[in-house]
């Protein structure tokens, strides 16, 4: 094999291996959905598949700009177009990497955080502990000094139904709505994975309104890269939005 084929072969075997990675990519998010795979694995293929293809793209592209193989260069682009998909997952990963903490349960309320009822058997014997972790509330106290509870004008049979509105409409499924116990419960569902986390939303009367906690739970992994307090923060904006005088209260 001559120098001047072996750009052309090196082209064509980068866009074969990034057709791999792209099932790869497939074979990993369908794996876990279905429940073929474990999270951990089927989040390392992910995250191999994407980074194989960057590295793929790389050369592609470095020996593309050679001059001399500037022949090569129309089938130097069809390989950089199988490479996008997981090139661009990788942008799309790296983009909510996060100097995070390494938990996965948040609450609005860290001395005294809402109790799941149904939750506690909707989650399954595999599931991350409910328990509360001190050493978990240091760390979201420093990473999210700003959650709080949220003080609403609203009784609490009001306060809960203008909750479950604005839970439906994040996206949660509600699956425990209980007036007595003054709670509802719910699950949020990601995107790519499945991976399930469940939320409480509490409802406590005072002599002027009520006093509503949050808390969201992930049922896998150690930390969530952010997610549970993202999706507090999302209701409390959103529960701004329909009564501006309902304020995050800052923790103490």
């Amino acid at each position: 094999m001559n120098t001047g084929t072996i750009p052309s072969f090196l082209i064509r075997w980068c866009g074969r291996l990034a057709l791999l990675c792209i099932a790869g990519i497939v074979l990993s998010v369908l794996g876990v959905r279905l429940g073929l795979l474990h999270y951990s694995t089927g989040l390392m293929g992910l995250i191999f598949s994407c980074q194989i293809s960057v590295g793929l793209l790389t050369t592609v592209a470095a020996v593309s700009l050679v001059t001399r193989f500037r022949v090569q260069r129309p089938d130097a682009l069809k390989s950089v177009l199988a490479t996008l998909p997981g090139v661009l997952l990788a942008i799309y990963l790296r983009s909510m990497a996060g100097d995070y903490p390494v938990i996965h349960d948040i609450s609005t309320d860290t001395e005294n955080p809402p109790v799941f009822l149904q939750g506690v058997t909707e989650r399954g014997a595999g599931a991350n502990s409910l328990a509360i972790k001190p050493g978990s509330i240091e760390q979201q106290l420093l990473a999210y000094p700003e959650l709080g509870s949220i003080h609403s004008r609203l009784g609490p049979e009001p306060a809960m139904a203008q909750a479950a509105e604005i839970a439906t409409a994040l996206g949660w499924e509600i699956y425990n709505k209980d007036p007595q116990a003054l709670l509802i419960e719910a699950t949020h569902t990601s995107f790519w994975f499945g991976f399930v986390d469940d939320i409480v939303i509490r409802f406590n009367p005072t002599a002027d309104g009520t006093v509503i906690d949050l808390r969201s739970v992930s049922r896998v992994g150690r930390g969530d890269v952010g997610a549970n307090a993202k999706r507090i923060q999302a209701f409390a904006r959103d529960w701004a939005l329909v009564e501006p005088a309902g304020r995050p209260e800052l923790p103490r």
